[in-house]
């Protein structure tokens, strides 16, 4: 969720039964029954995962106002769950709509209206997958979780491709319109890089890279 107090990035767990787990552990556990025991990655671990590559991907300079929200389902019970982290919130689905206002109530004005639409536009091309990238992750999760291959350290997710060209937070200095970063094709400039209005041909002003 972009917002003006910050970027907020969900991680939702549908678990029934007990939830035990540390900030630091590298493992959870999920209690059926005494008997029935199941353990699953930490989820803050897992989200600031997705926070890091989400930084990197929108090219911001910290996390510092990256909010990380675990919401487990109301189906389970929290018995024993720690965190240290102020970034990282805990909750059940019932109580996230209380707790993400009163955050933002608390949270000072970091991003403005045209930084926040700038965002949504460079993320929007990620939102488009296909029916075989959908399959293909499915596969992914159900080898993960097969039993022979339990033991087996997890292979790192495919690399993402950034859409190209990327728009950037630089505005054109004659029309106002986002900058897009480019790569000269010809010429005594050739693999050289700059910033093209994003409304050419309308308008073709250009911003050199030093």
């Amino acid at each position: 969720m972009l917002h003006e107090t910050g970027i907020y990035v969900f991680e939702s767990k549908n678990y029934s039964g007990w939830i035990f787990g540390d900030e630091k552990s590298q493992y959870w556990t999920q209690c059926l029954t005494p008997k029935e025991k199941n353990r699953f990655y930490n989820p803050i671990l897992q989200n600031k995962t997705h926070i890091i590559a989400l930084r990197q991907y929108l090219e911001l300079p910290t996390e510092e106002n990256m909010i990380s929200y675990i919401v487990f389902s109301q189906r389970c019970e929290l018995k024993k769950v720690c965190k240290r982290s102020e970034n990282a919130i805990i909750v059940q689905r019932p109580q996230m709509l209380k707790s993400l206002r009163q955050e933002i109530a608390k949270c000072p004005t970091v991003f403005t209206q045209k930084q926040i639409d700038l965002m949504y536009e460079d993320l929007l091309g990620l939102t488009t997958v296909t029916a075989a990238e959908k399959a293909q992750h499915i596969q992914h999760i159900q080898e993960h979780k097969s039993p022979h291959k339990s033991q087996q350290k997890t292979p790192p997710p495919p690399a993402v491709k950034e859409p190209e060209p990327k728009t950037t937070a630089i505005l054109c200095p004659k029309c106002g319109a986002p900058m897009i970063l480019r790569t000269a094709s010809k010429g005594k400039n050739q693999g050289s890089k700059f910033y093209g209005c994003s409304q050419y041909p309308k308008c073709k002003s250009i911003i050199n890279i030093q």
